[in-house]
Parts: C-alpha cells; sequence; structure tokens
C-alpha cells in the first residue's frame, strides 16, 4: 500500500505559492524554511528497494512537479534502504548541492531527506527479492562517486549523455539493473519543455508498485 505524508496545512500554503510564487519567490523560500514542520513516516512498514517520492519548498520544485508526472504533485524521488552499519533507514538519490558536496548518487538518511520536503509518498517494492536488491545495491557502489564508475548529477535531464544521471534517470537504471523482468523501467515522458523522452515518476511507480496508482 502507498503510504502519502503531507504537512499540516499544505493545501493552504499550496495555493499560497501559485498566487505569489511568481512574485515572492525568495520570500516564501526564506518563510517556509523557517516554518518547517516535521513529517512522521512509519518505519515499520519500510521495505529495502521502495520508491520514496517528494515535493520540495520552493518555485523550482513546483516547476519540476509540473512535467515529472501526470499527477504534478511531487518533483524527486530516490530509493529506500537500510544501512546496516549505522542501523538507519537511508535515501539514495541523484543530486546536486555543492554546499554538503552532492554530486551525482547521494546517501542520505531518511529523516533528513524527509525534513526537506513539503510532502512525500512511499511505494513498497513488491516483487524485488533478495537478488534483485543485491544487483540494485551492487549498481548503486559502483557508481557513486568516487566508485569505479561514478556517476555526476545531470542537470540537463538528457537520457543521451551517459556520464550523468538526473533522479530518475538514476532510479531506473539502479531497478534495471535488478535484472528482474518486472524492474525493466522503459522511458515516456514527453513535454514540451524536455525535447527528448525521458523517465518519469510514474514509470518508476507503475515498476516497483504496479497495483498502486498515482492519484
Amino acid at each position: 500500500m502507498k503510504s502519502i505524508y503531507h504537512k499540516p496545512q499544505e493545501l493552504a500554503r499550496s495555493l499560497l505559492l501559485l498566487l505569489l510564487g511568481l512574485i515572492l519567490c525568495g520570500a516564501v523560500a526564506c518563510s517556509a524554511h523557517h516554518e518547517r514542520e516535521a513529517i512522521a513516516i512509519d518505519t515499520t512498514s519500510l521495505r529495502p528497494g521502495s520508491l520514496i517520492l517528494r515535493r520540495g519548498e520552493g518555485m523550482l520544485s513546483t516547476f519540476f512537479s509540473k512535467i515529472a508526472s501526470e499527477g504534478k504533485l511531487y518533483s524527486h524521488c530516490g530509493i529506500i534502504d537500510y544501512d546496516s552499519t549505522g542501523q538507519c533507514w537511508v535515501v539514495w538519490h541523484a543530486y546536486q548541492d555543492s554546499s554538503i558536496g552532492a554530486d551525482g548518487i547521494f546517501c542520505q538518511s531518511l529523516d533528513s531527506f524527509v525534513m526537506e520536503s513539503e510532502a512525500v509518498a512511499i511505494y513498497p517494492a513488491l516483487a524485488l527479492d533478495s537478488l534483485g536488491l543485491q544487483r540494485m545495491r551492487a549498481y548503486i557502489a559502483l557508481h557513486r562517486p568516487g566508485a569505479q564508475y561514478p556517476k555526476r548529477f545531470d542537470s540537463h535531464f538528457d537520457l543521451r549523455d551517459t556520464t550523468t544521471l538526473y533522479c530518475t534517470e538514476f532510479v531506473a537504471l539502479a531497478y534495471c539493473a535488478t535484472e528482474l523482468p518486472a524492474y525493466q523501467v522503459q522511458p515516456t515522458g514527453h513535454n514540451v519543455a524536455v525535447p527528448y523522452t525521458y523517465y518519469t515518476l510514474d514509470d518508476l511507480i507503475k515498476t516497483v508498485n504496479p497495483l498502486q496508482i498515482q492519484k
């Protein structure tokens, strides 16, 4: 079952962003930062390999949500895994932020990932067996920064550039690495803002959890 988490009073704040965002973009982002409220995640139902979606705070995230899926609710994604060494849940995602040294496949604690989110949805990895999970983890290990085949973040969202990855592309290729027929993600995205086919959040959702349809 898909789990959806929203911050309190999210609908009112979303309307405010839509009405005032273009004029007060900086002010809204600053206000959202200081008024950030925690989203509680039920970790008892989590499983490694699950898909997590989020929408951040700010107009850039709002823009990406418009082309990321038909539902237009989320703008970013990652893969949930359990760090047995640190004994905590983490999120692997393709990300770029010079202030924290992230450029490519980045590991972040689940708590931190969620704290930066305005809304979150989690889709359990229904058909991912232990061997598939092992292969997925191997792909991540080989392609993270500093590994054998490092990938940088793709700011152009261009699948034709195989040296870089953006968030949905990373998750799609990690799932494809499982070698499970059900996890071979195909890109279907088309938009006037992106002149080539790209992976969408919907492509990931119908792969990892085909029984759930994003609303």
